[in-house]
C-alpha cells in the first residue's frame, strides 16, 4: 500500500507463495496497477501467475540421481524431503520420479512433508531420519536451504539441490540443482504494463523452450551414462514434447 499510494509503484512483483491472497486482495484495490504473482493461482484483470515448468528438470536431476545410483551399484532408495503438499510440489515429486524410473523402476522415493518452505533445523532432522531409518543413498528437496544438500554431502550420501546451485556451498555430493530462471517471464509482463496492456488473467507457465529454467553445472560424479540421457531428454522438452508426463495420476 505504501510503495503504490506513496512512493508511486506502478507494477508489483509478489514472489511468495505466501503472498498471493494479499497480492489478490491488493489487487482488486489498486486495479490500474498490474500485480504478477509466482506460484500460485488466482488471477484477475490485473494479476496475473507465472511459474516455470520446473517439473522438466525435476524429471532431468531424477535421471542424474538414477544414473548414479546404478552405476555404483547402491541401494535403490532415495529420500526425498518436500515443503507442502500442494500442485506444485505434487508435480515436482512425479517427475522426478519419473526421471528415476526412466533409468531403473524399482528405485523408491521416501518422502517426507515438512510443512515449511524454508527451516534448516526440520530440514536436517528430516533427512536424517531418512539416511538413518530408512537407508537412502540420496536426497532431493522442495525446499530453500542448502541443509539437505548438506546433511547428505556430510553423510557420505549425494543430493539434488534446488533453487540455486548448491554445489557452489557444499561441494561435488550435490549432483545437480534445477534453477528457476525468471527473467525472461518478468521482463515481458513488465514490457506489457509500459505498453499499456492488460494482463488478462494470464497463467503463464513456459518451460525449456523459454530458458525458464536450467540445471546447474553437474558435480564430477554424475556419470557418462547420465549425461548423455539427460541431453537426449531435455532436447525433447526443447521440442514441446512432454509426453513422458501424460500418465494418469500426474
Amino acid at each position: 500500500r505504501r510503495w503504490i499510494e506513496e512512493e508511486g509503484v506502478g507494477m508489483i512483483f509478489a514472489t511468495s507463495f505466501y503472498y498471493q491472497w494479499d497480492a489478490y486482495h491488493m489487487a482488486k484495490r489498486y486495479p490500474s496497477v498490474p500485480f504478477i504473482h509466482t506460484t500460485g493461482w488466482l488471477t484477475g484483470d490485473n494479476m496475473a501467475q507465472v511459474f516455470p515448468k520446473v517439473y522438466q528438470a525435476r524429471y532431468l536431476s531424477g535421471i542424474v540421481m538414477g544414473w548414479y545410483l546404478k552405476v555404483n551399484n547402491l541401494p535403490k532408495r532415495v529420500g526425498y524431503v518436500s515443503s507442502y503438499p500442494l500442485g506444485e510440489t505434487v508435480r515436482a515429486i512425479n517427475a522426478f520420479k519419473l526421471g528415476l524410473e526412466k533409468v531403473d523402476p524399482e528405485i523408491e522415493v521416501y518422502l517426507i512433508w515438512l510443512y515449511t518452505w524454508g527451516n534448516a533445523r526440520r530440514e536436517r532432522l528430516g533427512v536424517t531420519r531418512l539416511i538413518e531409518f530408512y537407508g537412502v543413498e540420496g536426497i532431493t528437496q522442495h525446499t530453500d536451504s542448502r541443509e539437505p544438500s548438506l546433511v547428505a554431502q556430510e553423510n557420505g550420501k549425494v543430493a539434488v539441490g534446488y533453487n540455486a546451485d548448491m554445489q557452489l556451498t557444499v561441494g561435488d555430493a550435490v549432483l545437480t540443482s534445477p534453477v528457476l530462471v525468471w527473467g525472461e517471464d518478468y521482463s515481458k509482463f513488465v514490457q506489457k504494463a509500459l505498453d499499456g496492456e492488460p494482463l488478462d488473467n494470464a497463467n503463464v507457465r513456459h518451460g525449456a523452450e523459454s530458458g525458464s529454467w536450467r540445471l546447474s553445472e553437474f558435480s564430477s560424479k554424475v556419470p557418462a551414462e547420465a549425461r548423455l540421457m539427460v541431453e537426449e531428454e531435455q532436447a525433447k522438452l526443447l521440442r514441446g514434447e512432454e509426453d513422458i508426463f501424460c500418465r494418469p495420476g500426474l
